[in-house]
């Protein structure tokens, strides 16, 4: 076993120590001993970080005194157009070329870059298969046409923002994936802001790894994409619409336009069928509608874990859901979902009310009973936006959604309700009586003061089912002016925020409560019960206590355990303190 750099602990739980660890931690731990400096600086330079010029030098000088360049796996360059002048561009592509361990390079303003510097692309294509991540942004359908000789890629995530070619863009692209088919397993595609069409080639190899598959900004034959990409599990639209194969046929490729908002485009739902393995499922989208029925078939047959719906309108003839006058107000909308949805884990809707609101669609129906197909909805989250002016959302209206779920769900773990700008969490947690020693569910609303936080984009797919704060939506009832002037009243919020515990007796408690431990009450859980990315970095507690550990251990077992010296403080400071991470 080879030696560890630190004392007392073995090369591999050093290295997974190290994985934990934040930067600002990282660097911290740096300047407690000699030792401990060189394994952090590895650390710190794995993943770049630059949003600027100046930092991007900082980070080049301390990579290259150092002798890091083999410990680089990802540059990230988060800059602007008018960041890559020729001798910076040039200066970026010699550092690449010289990091031969490199397998990510993500870079805004791409089409800058190569502008700048052509031989970005021959780097780029002289080191695959190492490099198998390439997320570029800004780019132009020259830089494109120059991408189409990289082969090997595993993952790729490209962002055209020039308005015009934009049918040789789509050429590029289509043409960029036939020539990656054999080894891609995530794509991503970002149209321009008015939008592209994609044409995939009916002749080229399908994708057969590809499980995630992201379209924003795009028209696109559903056809086409199943032939190309049968075997997605994560499918994520974001302001899609969709072509016919006779529209394909017809229409000017280098002209296109989005429907107009009067115009209802219905989604053949039962393209979803055709991948088996799909399991999480986001929709965010303005010109794409479906009925409820063909929605609620979907569920029925498929496989779905995770399912994120946006602009589900009450009363709009040209939205998703699209009732008649005299069934706008008779339609348990939001029930029928949840009754219908087999193996579903986690729900996110957001409903836009027309017409004045009305609980039946977003509460249960009096007939609707947990079974066996709805008994692992862990998570629910809610956005309900009211079109009646003068609207409040008070305790009782939050109590009257949130209560009846969590009576009605025994697995219910987690829901979000927002109302309007009013956002408000719950979560039920288990715990004893004090009296009768029972197990019993208690859902509290808990939240944490905090600036508004923007609703999640297509670059945060995952966030849309979060429930941490860092991952998406605020976990405090939130007011903003919404920039039309109005505000909502600060003592509704305040009443929102500050609703005492509830305890609720859950109808289906009695067949759910074997599963659940017990704890105590007064412990506050931390704990996620709901199926979420694990996590990379650890908080502030867990890293000093490992720092504190690591430090015993060291001075058991090595009594040359010394702090770092001023020199070592000045360079962790000047050097590492502009590596990645949040400094930059």
């Amino acid at each position: 076993m080879s030696e560890s750099p630190i004392p007392a602990l073995n090369t591999d739980c050093t290295s997974l120590i190290l994985n934990y660890l934040n930067n600002f931690t990282l660097k911290e731990l740096a300047l407690t001993s000699h030792a401990a400096a060189t394994p952090v600086r590895k650390q710190l330079v794995r993943c770049l970080y630059f949003t600027n010029f100046e930092t991007a030098i900082t980070g080049f000088t301390f990579v290259w005194n150092h002798s890091l360049l083999p410990n680089v796996r990802t540059i990230v360059f988060d800059v602007n157009e008018e960041t890559w002048s020729s001798p910076f561009a040039i200066l970026v592509v010699n550092f690449i070329s010289s990091a031969p361990a490199l397998n990510g390079f993500l870079a805004k303003g791409f089409a800058a870059l190569f502008d700048a510097c052509p031989r970005i692309i021959d780097v780029l294509a002289a080191k695959t298969p190492v490099l198998s991540h390439l997320h570029l942004h800004g780019l132009t359908h020259q830089a494109l046409q120059a991408l189409r000789g990289i082969h090997g890629l595993h993952s790729i995530a490209l962002n055209v923002q020039e308005l015009h070619f934009a049918a040789d863009s789509a050429k590029h692209i289509a043409a960029i994936i036939s020539n990656n088919a054999e080894t891609l397993r995530e794509v991503s595609i970002h149209g321009p802001p008015l939008g592209m069409r994609l044409w995939l080639d009916r002749d080229a190899p399908p994708c057969l790894l590809v499980s995630h598959l992201a379209l924003h900004h795009l028209a696109f034959c559903p056809e086409e994409v199943s032939r190309m990409f049968p075997n997605i599990q994560q499918q994520n639209l974001w302001n899609t619409s969709i072509l016919t194969l006779e529209e394909k046929r017809i229409h000017d490729p280098a002209v296109f336009t989005w429907p107009p908002e009067t115009v209802r485009v219905l989604f053949p739902v039962a393209w979803f069928n055709d991948f088996a393995s799909l399991r999480s499922l986001v929709i965010k989208t303005f010109v794409l509608g479906f009925h409820v029925g063909d929605l609620i078939a979907l569920l029925r047959r498929s496989r779905l874990r995770d399912l994120s719906l946006s602009q589900v309108s009450i009363g709009k003839h040209n939205r998703w859901y699209v009732p008649s006058d005299s069934e706008a107000t008779a339609s348990p909308l939001l029930s029928d979902i949840i009754s219908n949805a087999s193996g579903l884990r986690r729900l996110d809707v957001k409903f836009d009310f027309v017409i004045p609101y009305d609980p039946i669609f977003v509460v249960p129906h009096p007939t609707f009973r947990a079974s066996e197909m709805t008994s692992e909805l862990t998570y629910l989250s809610l956005s309900i936006q009211l079109s009646a002016e003068g609207a409040l959302v008070d305790r009782d209206l939050c109590l009257a959604i949130v209560k009846p779920w969590f009576q009605s769900l025994p697995t219910l773990v987690h829901m979000r309700l927002a109302i309007g700008l009013i956002e408000t969490r719950w979560e039920r947690r288990w715990t004893t009586s004090s009296t009768s020693g029972a197990l019993r569910s208690l859902v509290v609303p808990y939240d944490m003061r905090g600036d508004y936080t923007r609703t999640s984009g297509p670059d945060d797919e995952d966030a849309v089912f979060s429930v941490k704060n860092s991952d998406g939506y605020s976990l405090t009832a939130w007011c903003d002016d919404g920039g039309e002037g109005t505000r909502w009243p600060q003592e509704h919020v305040e009443h929102v925020r500050n609703i005492e515990l509830e305890e609720f007796e859950p109808a289906a408690f009695e067949m759910y409560h074997g599963q659940q431990k017990a704890f105590e009450e007064s412990n506050r859980v931390s704990y996620l019960s709901i199926p979420v990315a694990p996590p990379r970095r650890l908080d502030s507690n867990g890293a000093a206590s490992i720092i504190f550990l690591w430090k015993i251990a060291a001075a058991v077992s090595d009594d040359s355990w010394v702090a770092g010296d001023a020199a070592v403080r000045a360079e962790l400071r000047d050097g590492a303190g502009h590596v990645a991470g949040e400094d930059i």
